[in-house]
């Protein structure tokens, strides 16, 4: 054990004015060992011989335990999974119920189109959410936000899917919506709070499965839910109930605190109380003025995008992300409309999607590995963002090539078998993730303590994009058909291919123009 056996009181003059402030390095139970009789506490008699303030101010260590970048890997691995889970929950939801609208407007006697409605407000909540929850999360701490979504969320959920009229289901899956979308900020946050940037990359990439897993496998397991005629709509809304169910659980029983200012705090309530010594604090506040949170906290991300590298990264991030969703609706057209596969079958090609996923997921963990060489190289591990980009190159070349070779190969179905645009889907797949993560990996690396705030205009962003892109595609498909709607989506995808490149190559312009970007390598 290092220091003398109470703590550093002001008469060694050494350590009381080494920086001004003490480093506590013991853990929790050497310092109730210790006894809380040789502490001086606050009294009448020795209130006047408390030292300065800044003696007892706490901070981290290189080898801090309660430092969240050192926990155990099992730890950080059960707070990571309790967090995708939700994410998980989310994405599938929002797939599943899109796949049941016929049979919701059958049963509430509405129209298609406004059977639709619940699914693109659930994604609107999307769009609202994160901005509430992401600052929030920075001002109040990832757990103290996390915990009461994933429960309202949950209960949300149960009265969706026990709903008697169309009103009561819109407006709830909208606050449904709201509350989810801290799954998309939050877990992505948390993975900055716990994981060194020459690791992250690879802790990035199943987060990133999970979001792709919802619009991919959604609409497979529903559609064979709705098949079965002895089942109704309503499973496929009970299913993410008893998922966000399961998720609040997870989150109770395994979370800790992971973000930097609150696990400091955390240290400095452990120590007092094993100490016995009033004086041991943290540098941050317990509480924070509702003004200040408002004005400082939820207005962050707006300030934030204005910065020119984030709005064109999430751009970027938001038009792949419209992709997967407007294939909610592209796949059924042709595979059902063209190739006349039976509900449910023409919900296969998704599984194609899902694997180029899954491919696109180890090319990124393999780049992550030439990232980790890089900063190894530089003898750092302060990150650098644009090292992020080449996944995005690639990524970008894979999503325009997918999006030409599925729809014109799928436009000539008495030529071309049903296999060559499932191939194509995969292609997509592929593209959709490796931008996705990268934009992820970029954000996180470029903007570090306010990455919170920076995934907020990541997301807000992408879910305006996931929300407006199946509005309009079904109609789209079927006015242009299935060639030239493909070709203007594919053209559009290739007009932005070079955003990665330009990003690439003025880097260093761009972080000169960032107020809030962190100091790299």
């Amino acid at each position: 054990m290092r220091g003398s056996s109470n703590l550093f009181p002001p008469s060694d003059p050494e350590r009381a004015h080494r920086n001004d402030t003490i480093i506590f390095e013991r853990t929790p139970m050497e310092f109730s060992n210790q006894g809380k009789n040789e502490i001086k506490t606050s009294t009448d008699e020795n209130i006047l011989a408390i030292p300065e303030e800044k003696l007892y101010l706490v901070h981290f260590e290189s080898n801090d335990v309660f430092f969240p970048k050192n926990w155990s890997n099992i730890k950080k691995f059960r707070v990571l999974i309790s967090a995708f889970s939700f994410t998980l929950c989310n994405a599938l939801s929002s797939s599943m119920f899109a796949t049941s609208s016929e049979n919701i407007a059958q049963y509430f006697h509405v129209s298609y189109e406004v059977a639709v409605l619940p699914t693109t407000l659930y994604i609107l909540g999307f769009v609202f959410g994160p901005i509430f929850w992401g600052p929030l999360s920075e001002a109040k701490g990832r757990m103290k936000i996390l915990l009461p979504v994933t429960f309202g969320y949950a209960c949300l959920s149960y009265i969706v899917s026990t709903a008697k009229d169309f009103q009561t289901l819109t407006i709830c899956r909208f606050f449904c919506g709201f509350l989810g979308g801290a799954s998309m900020i939050i877990p992505a946050a948390m993975i900055g709070d716990l994981i060194p940037p020459k690791h992250r990359g690879r802790v990035v990439a199943p987060f990133s499965m999970t979001v792709c897993a919802g619009p991919c496998l959604g609409p497979i397991i529903a559609g064979f839910v709705l098949k079965n005629k002895n089942l109704d709509w309503r499973l496929n809304a009970y299913l993410p109930s008893f998922m966000s169910t399961c998720t609040f659980i997870a989150v109770m029983l395994f979370h800790d605190e992971t973000y930097e200012p609150f696990a400091l705090q955390r240290k400095a309530e452990i120590l007092r109380e094993n100490t016995g010594n009033w004086a041991i604090h943290a540098p941050i506040k317990k509480s924070l003025d509702l003004k200040i949170v408002f004005t400082k906290f939820i207005a962050r991300p707006g300030a934030m995008s204005k910065d020119l590298s984030l709005l064109l990264v999430a751009l970027y991030g938001a038009f792949a992300y419209g992709i997967l969703y407007l294939l909610l609706s592209v796949i059924p057209h042709i595979f059902n409309s063209n190739y006349h596969f039976a509900q449910g079958i023409d919900e296969i090609p998704y599984i194609a999607v899902f694997i180029g996923c899954l491919l696109g997921g180890v090319f990124c963990i393999l780049s992550d590995i030439r990232y980790q060489r890089i900063l190894e190289s530089l003898n750092t591990n302060k990150p650098i963002a644009k090292e992020r980009l080449p996944a995005m190159m690639v990524g970008s070349l894979f999503l325009t090539a997918g999006l030409f070779w599925m729809c014109w190969t799928g436009d000539f179905q008495k030529k071309i078998p049903w296999i060559v645009p499932t191939l194509a889907c995969s292609f997509v797949g592929f593209g959709f993730i490796t931008i996705f993560q990268s934009c992820i990996n970029y954000v996180v690396d470029r903007y570090t303590i306010y990455a919170a705030s920076g995934l907020t205009v990541v997301t807000v962003l992408r879910s305006l994009f996931a929300a407006t892109f199946p509005l309009f595609s079904q109609k789209m498909f079927d006015k242009l058909g299935t060639r030239y709607a493909g070709t203007l989506l594919g053209g559009l995808s290739g007009i932005l291919i070079p955003v990665p490149f330009l990003f690439y190559k003025f880097d260093e312009f761009l972080r000169s123009r960032s107020k809030y970007s962190t100091k790299e390598a």
